[in-house]
């Protein structure tokens, strides 16, 4: 077995040179060395091809890709042209303005060429950088019975940079990002890949820095309906996961419900129309009589009508 195994380390990035920076520099300064690192360029107009030329020359181990022109758009897109570009034993995916502790991949590689184990998680701190505060832990802990119940419900949280993912497993198990997604991408891949029941360890230290931004905060994910699209399809996603709880499908068809009436209080027509037709289809998959199912159709539906014409009816859309 190698005892120095390679490491791909997989970011994504559009239009944040300056943050790049500083990401890429936390790559570079970690105590194992034995590792590449893929920036995938989603069509930056900023200086960050110029950047990498320099970078590149003064360290092989990084390598610059720009996501082909027939390439849909997108992070997930790119997450995937990495995956398939990079040539470790094992791969942690990275964004481009969040950071890895020096000993991030020292640490978790320790574990996983010891345990020869699936996947490896570590703690992360959040931290707000326009107000330069320390937000705690990403997660309390991440230990727990039934993971993937879990994780969907948020008991237990980590984001896309924590796990160092055995190259082996992703590969069994074709994973890879959504690319219809622009937001709950990276929800979505963890709910996949727990669903395929990995060998999990965990190291209780924090070895990364998550950078709080809008599009990581819940509050945005009704903004557009692209976010409401991705948001509630990831949902649906997960609830037809055989083997998941009857709480965890509540859950879910909570954060479905709990959307929609959140988007007709805003009166807005057509985003609360995709998250109406995403509540019907997950209310298929909670358990509740055929009537008591059709009164709660039509609860919603006149509810949601009732509000945008009359401002009245909102009582009939509580859950």
């Amino acid at each position: 077995m190698d005892s120095n195994p390679l490491v791909s380390i997989i970011i994504p990035t559009y239009n944040r040179l300056k943050r790049l920076r500083e990401t890429l520099n936390s790559v570079k300064l970690q105590t194992y060395t034995n590792w590449e690192c893929l920036v995938i360029d989603d069509g930056s107009n900023d200086n960050t091809e110029s950047f990498m030329a320099k970078l590149i020359e003064a360290d092989k181990r990084f390598k610059y890709f720009k996501r082909p022109k027939k390439i849909n758009k997108g992070a997930n897109a790119c997450r995937n042209i990495g995956l398939k570009k990079s040539k470790g034993k094992f791969v942690n995916f990275l964004d481009s303005d969040d950071f890895f502790e020096s000993e991030k991949l020292e640490l978790q590689v320790q574990r996983l060429h010891k345990t020869n184990s699936d996947v490896c998680l570590c703690n992360t701190n959040w931290y707000d950088i326009e107000n330069n505060q320390n937000l705690g832990l990403r997660s309390e802990s991440l230990t727990t019975e039934n993971s993937l119940d879990d994780y969907i419900n948020s008991v237990i949280v980590w984001p896309i940079l924590a796990p160092l993912w055995s190259k082996r497993f992703l590969k069994t198990h074709n994973l890879n990002f959504d690319k219809r997604l622009q937001q709950s991408q990276e929800y979505d891949f963890h709910i996949r890949a727990l669903s395929m029941v990995p060998v999990i360890e965990i190291v209780d230290n924090v070895l990364c820095k998550m950078i709080k931004h809008d599009d990581n905060m819940s509050s945005s994910n009704i903004s557009t309906s692209a976010k409401v699209r991705s948001n509630l399809l990831a949902r649906y996603k997960a609830i037809q996961i055989e083997g998941i709880s009857n709480k965890v499908k509540t859950h879910l068809h909570y954060y479905t419900h709990d959307t929609y009436r959140r988007l007709i209080f805003r009166r807005n027509i057509y985003r609360s129309l995709i998250a109406y037709v995403y509540l019907i289809k997950l209310s298929k998959f909670i358990t509740l009589k055929n009537e008591l199912l059709l009164l709660y159709y039509l609860r919603i539906t006149i509810g949601g009508l009732s509000y945008l014409i009359f401002s009245k009816g909102n009582i009939l859309l509580k859950y």
